[in-house]
């Protein structure tokens, strides 16, 4: 008797697997597998970290009235997202590398 063997699971140019990728292989249980093992490696922590700094700080604009909201593109694969209150404004940056804070003032 042999026993299934499956290909690895792709991997993106950054290492990272694709879950589209691994969803179309192994199906939506192993897609989340895949996802609650990526949570748990450093890579995922940090970008777990980095989304809760980010609702932290958009939670500082809560119940103020948006003035203006930009999207200026930093670099390659890089963008700034500025929003803008009468008294304070949060800049974030969504890239490759995930969506981090910027900066946050009054």
């Amino acid at each position: 008797m042999q026993a299934s063997v499956h290909p690895p699971a792709p991997v993106g140019k950054r290492g990272r697997a694709s879950t589209g990728r691994v969803r179309a292989i192994y199906g939506p249980e192993g897609e989340q597998a895949a996802l609650a093992l990526f949570r748990r490696l450093p890579l995922g922590k940090e970008l777990t970290q980095s989304a809760r700094d980010l609702n932290d700080a958009l939670g500082a604009l809560e119940g103020r009235t948006i003035e203006k909201i930009s999207v200026t593109a930093v670099g390659p694969g890089e963008y700034g997202v500025t929003i803008s209150t009468e008294d304070y404004e949060v800049v974030l940056r969504l890239g490759r590398a995930g969506a981090r804070l910027a900066t946050i003032g009054a």
